[in-house]
């Protein structure tokens, strides 16, 4: 598969209900701390009955070459789902990976109550459009408590090929906002999101971006933004998301679950944190269209630079620069 450009936070990153990471229920997300986790992989078959709905019908592929390289394609996103959480994920020591066939079994030996599950699975979102509806494809990644079929938190992402720097920032959000839900916190907390700590962290930290992002030229961009900016190839923002430099702020893209539209957000790598994020392509809404899997080894373990494809007339232009460290903008997008 061939990809221009950010890391799509993942965030890059969706989540459904308030905003982008939503705030969970206090008693949901305390329970969900005191249990084992069962981890979702995923599975061909089961991913063969989401493709077979009306509403992604035309992903299927009868060619028995694309099945195969599928089922590959799988295996791979399962290593990284398994490894992302033995590296990432310190909210619970005993983490069950099972399919969810496998899940289904599993529960019937076990108390449902005694377990939470987390999974990432093809879905689609929706954003209404006067006598129409524009149709937003992802994969959505979802906690659930075990014996409830509605998940408590999720979040929608552009691709499953997700890199280790993206499965980093998701986990350690997905468990900050769980934690601090548990504790009774409000989403507004500041220990969530803080203008001014934001503030000062893009004012001592350089927004580096790819010069593949840009939407106009970098002369004009530093003319719109205030603080300090650089700008560098796709390869070196490749190497800068897995070494994660001090000194740096980098973009991702996340999908606003209220708003229906995808943002671009600015992620401070050192504690993973958001610190900014702006709609992608000055507010005007498109669908960022997932595009079939690719089938090589290497496109399971996609770096952050290629997990989204832009559309041509996107990318950071004149609003972006001036809405980034504009604090309305941070308001109305948090």
């Amino acid at each position: 598969m061939k990809y221009t450009l950010l890391f799509a936070l993942t965030f890059i990153l969706s989540f459904h209900a308030q905003s982008q990471f939503i705030m969970p229920g206090e008693k949901e997300a305390a329970s969900f701390k005191d249990r084992k986790l069962i981890v979702q992989l995923r599975s061909f078959e089961n991913d063969d009955k989401k493709l077979k709905k009306k509403i992604f019908k035309e992903r299927i592929s009868k060619n028995p070459q694309d099945i195969a390289n599928y089922k590959e394609y799988l295996e791979n996103v399962n290593e990284s789902i398994k490894s992302a959480f033995n590296n990432y994920w310190n909210m619970h020591r005993e983490i069950e990976y099972l399919n969810e066939d496998e899940i289904e079994d599993f529960l019937t030996k076990k108390d449902p109550k005694s377990y939470g599950i987390i999974k990432l699975e093809l879905d689609r979102d929706y954003r209404p459009e006067p006598g129409s509806k524009v149709e937003i494809d992802g994969y959505r990644l979802s906690a659930f408590l075990a014996e409830k079929k509605s998940s408590f938190f999720s979040c929608m992402v552009p691709n499953d090929g997700l890199s280790p720097f993206e499965f980093n920032f998701l986990l350690s959000n997905i468990q900050k906002y769980i934690n601090a839900a548990s504790d009774g916190l409000s989403r507004k907390d500041k220990s969530l999101w803080d203008y001014e700590r934001n503030l000062s962290i893009m004012k001592n930290n350089s927004l580096t971006l790819p010069k593949s992002a840009l939407a106009i030229e970098e002369a004009e961009a530093k003319s719109f933004y205030k603080f300090p900016l650089n700008f560098t190839s796709d390869e070196e923002i490749i190497s800068m998301y897995d070494e994660k430099p001090e000194g740096v702020l980098l973009p991702g893209m996340i999908f606003h679950s209220k708003k229906k539209v995808w943002m671009y957000v600015i992620i401070h790598p050192a504690k993973m944190d958001i610190v900014s994020l702006i709609p992608v392509n000055s507010g005007i809404n498109f669908s960022v269209r997932t595009l079939m899997p690719g089938y090589s080894r290497n496109d399971a373990y996609a770096k952050a630079i290629e997990l989204i494809s832009l559309k041509s007339s996107s990318g950071f232009g004149k609003q972006q620069f001036k809405g980034i460290a504009h604090k309305l903008a941070f308001k109305l997008n948090y």
